[in-house]
């Protein structure tokens, strides 16, 4: 188990290789762990970057892609070109446009199938500190709503009394 903390302990100073960020992933998932380590399997593997891989032959896809739909866009432009009252003017603003369309899409399915590594940035030096802040975060948050709920039980009181002062003064007249 020493393995585990010290891998934990790599993770959280930032210093993991991804080897060893895919091999505490294994542990945390695969293995039996401590109490204390079983409480932060939820975080640690929230935390821990997952593999993706792009699928085998995507390029070649792309690329046959590419080429059937500039197969195609020059059928249609010959098959327009041959129509009666065609001005003979060719088009290849719209060829353009879809080798465009084709490309960002390319882009953007590698960028969604490869995300960016992205860690957070630790901006305590422990995770007891972070843990004592939040809890007075919370503690200054409940105190906050608490403060609102007398607020509004004593507005509610002073409304009452308005009412049946009110109330009086128009009965007795």
């Amino acid at each position: 188990m020493s393995n585990i903390k010290e891998l934990i302990d790599k993770f959280f100073d930032g210093t993991t290789t991804i080897e060893e960020e895919q091999e505490l992933r294994r542990i945390l998932c695969e293995e039996e762990l401590p109490a204390e380590i079983e409480e932060q399997k939820p975080m640690l593997l929230a935390m821990l970057p997952t593999e993706c891989e792009i699928p085998e032959g995507l390029e070649a896809r792309i690329s046959a892609l590419i080429d059937n739909l500039a197969k195609q866009e020059s059928t249609t432009l010959r098959d327009t070109k041959e129509a009666p009252g065609h001005n003979g003017k060719i088009r290849k603003i719209p060829l353009l446009a879809r080798y465009a369309a084709i490309a960002a899409a390319a882009i953007a399915l590698v960028f969604l199938l490869h995300p960016q590594e992205q860690r957070p940035q630790d901006t305590f030096s422990t995770p007891e500190e972070a843990a004592r802040h939040i809890n007075e975060t919370f503690a200054h948050l409940a105190m906050v709503i608490n403060s609102g709920q007398e607020r509004s039980i004593n507005t509610a009181s002073h409304l009452q009394n308005v009412g049946t002062t009110i109330k009086n003064n128009l009965l007795s007249n």
